[in-house]
C-alpha cells in the first residue's frame, strides 16, 4: 500500500494590477498609483490576517464583511482570481455550506497569502 500526500499549492496572481491609462505618465500620476496600490495590498494584508478568527470564531457578520471587502479590493485592482475565490466563499457562506466554505476559505487563504508573498508584503514569521 502506498501512501500519497497531497500538498495544495496555489500560485500568486498578481500580473494584471491596474490597466495604465496612457502610455505616458506624469510623476504625479505614478505616485497616486503607488500610493492607491500600497494602501489596497496592505488592507487585503490585514484582512487576510482576520479571516481566519472571523471563521473560527463564528462571527458570520464579520466574515461576510470581510468577504465583500477582499472581493472589491481585489477587483479594484486587478486580482480576478483573488476575487472569483472570495466571491465563491461568499456565495458559500450566503448558502450555508460549511463544508464548502471551509475549503474555499482555505484556498483564498492560500491563494492571497501566495500573491503578497509574489509582491513581497508577506514576511515569514508574521
Amino acid at each position: 500500500m502506498q501512501i500519497i500526500r497531497l500538498v495544495p499549492r496555489e500560485a500568486g496572481q498578481h500580473d494584471q494590477c491596474l490597466p495604465v491609462a496612457g502610455e505616458m505618465a506624469g510623476a504625479q500620476d505614478v505616485r497616486r498609483t503607488e500610493d492607491f496600490l500600497s494602501v489596497c495590498l496592505t488592507d487585503l494584508g490585514r484582512h487576510l490576517r482576520r479571516l481566519e478568527d472571523d471563521y473560527q470564531l463564528a462571527e458570520p457578520e464579520r466574515l461576510d464583511s470581510r468577504l465583500h471587502a477582499i472581493v472589491a479590493l481585489a477587483d479594484r485592482i486587478g486580482m480576478r482570481r483573488v476575487a472569483r475565490v472570495g466571491a465563491d466563499a461568499h456565495y458559500c457562506h450566503v448558502a450555508g455550506d460549511e463544508p464548502a466554505l471551509a475549503a474555499t476559505l482555505a484556498r483564498l487563504m492560500r491563494l492571497l497569502t501566495a500573491t503578497l508573498d509574489e509582491i513581497g508584503l508577506i514576511r515569514p514569521g508574521w
